[in-house]
């Protein structure tokens, strides 16, 4: 990474949030690999206490394993691994990150890409087939909405477009993004709907805004 392209180094604190998300997925990743070589095989057993991996402190995975066998992590670990599968997102980016996908095609075209046409094309073979039916569903489904707006002579801004994904894919949740990969948040998208209330980062903003104006008045008083 060049950082002295002046454009890189006003990115750093957003990069260096990526990257220590990265790390962390890197990180439950190994764990969760330990868990189902050295652990899920043997529930029951006592040779679940001990791992081949020579990596791992044995005091350590003593401790984690005792955290493993509590009923409530029991009920979470089964209930997350049907989540999983049930959630399974494909795409055609290949080993690509989403933000690399976007970065690039930023450079080439020279305009951002929003929410919509971005889902589009991760989700689109070179033939313009979606992967599936699934998401050709999908997206057709956002063409529907945008159409509808565009009947009611609607101005299609990415407000518009985030209203859309939000009534075709659902709220989002705990101050992720869908669609745009990691590092992205509610503070980085205009009119994202989230799940708490179903409103707008927008309306929340303007409500905190007012609160403190109603502060300071009741403060002057």
């Amino acid at each position: 990474m060049d950082w002295s392209d002046p454009i890189t180094l006003s990115k750093e604190l957003k990069i260096k949030h990526v990257v220590e998300m990265k790390l962390n997925d890197r990180w439950k990743h190994y764990k969760g690999e330990l868990k189902k070589k050295w652990y899920a095989p043997f529930i029951g057993t006592g040779q679940r206490f001990s791992c081949g991996d020579m990596r791992v402190n044995v005091h350590q995975w003593k401790l984690l394993v005792r955290l493993w066998d509590l009923p409530y992590n029991q009920e979470r670990s089964v209930k997350a691994t049907r989540n999983r599968l049930e959630g399974q997102v494909s795409h055609t980016c290949g080993t690509k990150s989403f933000a690399q996908v976007r970065f690039e095609f930023e450079q080439v075209y020279d305009q951002e890409l929003n929410r919509l046409s971005f889902f589009t094309l991760t989700h689109t073979r070179q033939d313009g087939e979606p992967i599936d039916t699934k998401f050709g569903q999908i997206i057709d489904d956002f063409k529907e909405k945008l159409k509808e707006y565009e009947d009611k002579k609607e101005e299609v801004i990415d407000i518009v477009r985030n209203k859309g994904y939000f009534e075709v894919l659902g709220p989002e949740k705990r101050n992720k993004v869908r669609g745009f990969g990691a590092g992205v948040n509610w503070s980085d998208v205009l009119g994202i709907v989230t799940q708490e209330s179903l409103v707008t980062r927008d309306v929340k903003e303007l409500k905190a805004a007012y609160e403190v104006q109603v502060d300071a008045v009741n403060l002057a008083q």
